[in-house]
């Protein structure tokens, strides 16, 4: 893959993972301060993450060989690269178009302009926020590649450049200015006074359905890694079959407390819903929410063969029935005689 193009995968691949790992936490944070969740709000922090991996892919990635290491000296000149801009042809519009210095000059300001834009609109920062912070992650940078990583290698194999920090930090104002066209409650929700309630609705639903689910995949993920890492430690042969036990049996333990001790899963807990009435014959209720929910979900995965398509079907029937039943509450509802609302009623 070129080099041009490889960072910019690897920021998408990991912005993306990250935002998997840490969607139910800011679903939590999200209902508690704002008591919803808007698609521009996911949509910027998630393009916020990939923008952040792309800023160490695009500077710090393709780590040399140690023994290959050819060493550079840092650039403490500002205005430098402006004087370098004339040891290139730059007698015309098309010759500074294709100047590699003003090629350069360029990206290093338009790599920033994004930040400048999420300061704003993701944090409410003013133009002084928006400048210094571009300066600082500008500098972090820099410094990295001054002290070889943070002391990884012997000496520096990238420049450090006070014009990048120059320009970085233009990018970073540009962006803030740029983002005065729109309000700055346009992206980010007002926060709201806690304690007060919100609309129990569809979307809410199904966002705590795909946070009960990203649950019992990431904690069987830990759970399996734990199992395999542990199973020479206790003698065992067959890592793959401990591996596979806790893979089901972590999430499914958690998922299973959960719901017995405070009557709501993992999901319920991140959109800050509750299920009513929790008495009388509250246990009943609560293994059968547990049961026509994420519990069933995931007893269902055990099934191998061509009954293995009753996940599929149970998966697609507990969308539906959320979509027609009475405020969403989907087949736990149903199952246990419960109605959803919001905890902070």
């Amino acid at each position: 893959m070129d080099q041009a193009v490889l960072p910019a995968a690897v920021a998408i691949v990991v912005g993306l993972a990250l935002a998997v790992v840490a969607f139910a936490p800011f679903v939590a944070l999200a209902y508690r301060r704002y008591r919803r969740l808007t698609w521009r709000y996911v949509l910027a922090w998630l393009g916020f993450l990939i923008y952040f991996m792309a800023i160490w892919a695009y500077t710090l990635l393709f780590f040399p060989d140690p023994d290959r290491l050819h060493c550079v000296r840092p650039q403490l000149r500002p205005f430098y690269s402006i004087g370098d801009v004339f040891n290139y042809p730059h007698s015309s519009v098309g010759q500074l178009l294709h100047n590699p210095v003003v090629d350069q000059l360029a990206l290093n300001v338009a790599l920033f302009i994004p930040l400048g834009v999420f300061v704003r609109l993701l944090w409410n920062g003013g133009l002084v926020a928006s400048t210094l912070a571009g300066a600082g992650l500008s500098l972090f940078v820099e410094t990295t590649q001054l002290t070889g990583v943070w002391g990884l290698y012997r000496c520096a194999y990238r420049v450090f450049d006070v014009d990048d920090i120059m320009t970085n930090t233009t990018g970073a104002l540009l962006g803030a200015l740029l983002a005065l066209v729109l309000p700055r409650g346009w992206l980010t929700p007002a926060a709201q006074p806690p304690g007060v309630p919100a609309p129990v609705t569809l979307g809410r639903r199904l966002i705590a359905m795909v946070c009960d689910g990203l649950s019992v995949w990431l904690i069987g993920g830990v759970g399996a890694a734990a199992a395999t890492m542990l199973t020479p430690w206790l003698g065992e042969a067959d890592p793959a079959r401990w591996a596979t036990s806790a893979a089901f049996g972590a999430p499914f333990a958690i998922q299973t407390a959960c719901v017995l001790i405070s009557g709501r899963t993992l999901g319920d807990l991140a959109t800050v819903l509750r299920w009513e009435p929790m008495r009388p014959a509250w246990l009943w209720r609560r293994l059968a929410r547990l049961l026509g929910g994420i519990g069933g979900f995931q007893l269902l995965g055990l099934i191998t063969g061509p009954w293995s398509l009753l996940w599929y079907l149970f998966a697609l029937v507990a969308v539906l029935a959320a979509v027609v039943s009475r405020r969403s509450r989907g087949l736990p509802g149903l199952l246990g005689r419960q109605e959803l609302a919001d905890a902070r009623e």
